[in-house]
């Protein structure tokens, strides 16, 4: 599997989120994040499955 980077607002939207929750995610380390050179924050593949399955036993499987 390609490993893919997403931007706080994609996540945000894959989730059916807020976007400030996904930053209050990654900075309270639940969901770990790249900090590009330019200073934008960007969340691998790996790390979505892995909050994915997270999130799913919290939400009892309803998510979009």
């Amino acid at each position: 599997m390609v490993n893919e980077l997403f931007s706080a607002n994609q996540v945000a939207s894959m989730f059916g989120i807020h976007v400030m929750t996904v930053y209050r995610w990654i900075h309270s380390g639940r969901l770990p994040a790249k900090r590009l050179p330019g200073g934008r924050l960007r969340i691998e593949t790996q790390e979505l499955e892995k909050l994915l399955s997270t999130y799913k036993a919290e939400t009892n499987g309803n998510v979009k």
